[in-house]
């Protein structure tokens, strides 16, 4: 733990992104060139909960290395898209390519859910969190060797949480925790990354870390998508946006997409099934945890508004 009064390394000038730097030629190295180069495709895809589309007809095209953002009301399926890229949901019908699968030389995915999500009573110390991202290639049962132990704490230090690798994950405050759960996704090593409100309910400060880890990431060429809320950021930081409202609103350029017409457009989808109410301080939870918020969901049957 960092001694009283004086700041961990990750809030001085020399912290995250000159780590960063340190540690980027390493991950790349170890990066297959082949899996980034291939495009993640939705082919007409709906996923259903009883009966009932969260997400209808999607078709379009996650460019090889792209960089991201999921943006529109609440409930209108963009935690349903990532779990269905990652192979989490079935599709009622429609394809995904390519799928996620352990075949040799097929994409790796790697994916953070919310925050929220995170059972923070788990009695696992920080160190044991991050090394979980090397059961992909060593195992869940294997030991921490030295070359793994070394990579856990290099990917610890890039966040700059080194100093609280013995600390148990119910100590660490949300902040913290992002920082811990951004250095496990980087041990993946994932050629395709899918972030579910990274930023929700955490800093500013860590905010602007954890973009420069995913700007890194992005240099590095791999394909990241994340769900978010706040446009300003949106603008400042990813070059791509698709905005969904359980159908396609829009999807291409940042600058284009991001308009008064959209936003109007996805909340007159949004009124056909939570009656026009945004819910803009509560979580983009998935409509298949449904206990965890009162929004009826609109039936294949019912009408969709004008096209503006």
């Amino acid at each position: 733990m960092t001694a009283p009064g004086k700041k961990p390394p990750y809030m001085t000038p020399t912290g995250l992104r000159t780590a960063v730097k340190n540690i980027a030629s390493t991950q790349t190295a170890r990066t297959t060139p082949r899996a980034l180069a291939t495009d993640i495709i939705l082919d007409n895809i709906t996923v259903a909960y009883e009966g009932i589309p969260i997400l209808k007809d999607l078709t379009g095209r996650f460019k090889a290395g792209s960089l991201t953002a999921l943006v529109g009301p609440n409930g209108g399926g963009k935690s349903t898209l990532l779990k269905a890229i990652m192979g989490m949901l079935s599709l009622k019908k429609g394809s995904i390519t390519p799928h996620p699968t352990r075949r040799p030389g097929a994409p790796r995915c790697a994916y953070l859910p919310q925050i929220s999500t995170v059972d923070h009573s788990f009695p696992l110390i920080v160190r044991d969190v991050v090394a979980l991202g090397l059961c992909s290639q060593q195992g869940f049962f294997t030991s921490l060797g030295r070359n793994a132990y070394t990579r856990t704490m290099a990917a610890l230090e890039m966040v700059g949480m080194h100093e609280y690798s013995e600390t148990h994950l119910g100590a660490l405050s949300g902040g913290q925790l992002q920082r811990v759960l951004f250095a496990r996704l980087s041990l993946q090593e994932a050629d395709v990354i899918l972030l579910d409100e990274p930023f929700a309910a955490i800093d500013a400060h860590t905010t602007q870390d954890l973009l420069a880890l995913v700007q890194m990431w992005h240099k590095m060429g791999k394909t990241i998508i994340a769900v978010l809320h706040h446009d300003g950021l949106v603008r400042e930081y990813f070059p791509e946006t698709l905005m969904l409202a359980r159908k396609i609103i829009a999807w291409g350029d940042t600058n284009t997409i991001l308009t008064p017409a959209h936003h109007a457009r996805a909340q007159e989808y949004a009124a056909l099934w939570g009656n026009g109410t945004r819910h803009q301080n509560t979580p983009d939870h998935d409509p298949h945890d449904r206990h965890k918020q009162n929004v009826p969901a609109q039936r294949e049957d019912e009408q969709d508004p004008k096209h503006v």
